[in-house]
């Protein structure tokens, strides 16, 4: 996305009880930007959506390094 598209920022919404996929974006190098707080309702519940991003900068620096 960052270099065949030239996007700044490839963000996705998670919500609170989904853990491992929020744990693979942060290994990722995606960080948490905000919480929606009850966003999101299922089994009768509301649960909180977690906006994660990842902007080129950081991908470009973090790819430099490795």
């Amino acid at each position: 996305g960052f270099s065949q598209l030239g996007l700044m920022r490839i963000w996705t919404e998670t919500y609170a009880f989904d853990d491992k996929k929020r744990a693979l974006l942060t290994s990722l190098g995606f960080q948490e930007d905000g919480i929606l707080r009850n966003n999101y309702f299922i089994g009768g519940k509301w649960w909180n959506s977690i906006v994660i991003s990842q902007v080129s900068t950081d991908y470009f620096s973090k790819a430099e390094s490795d």
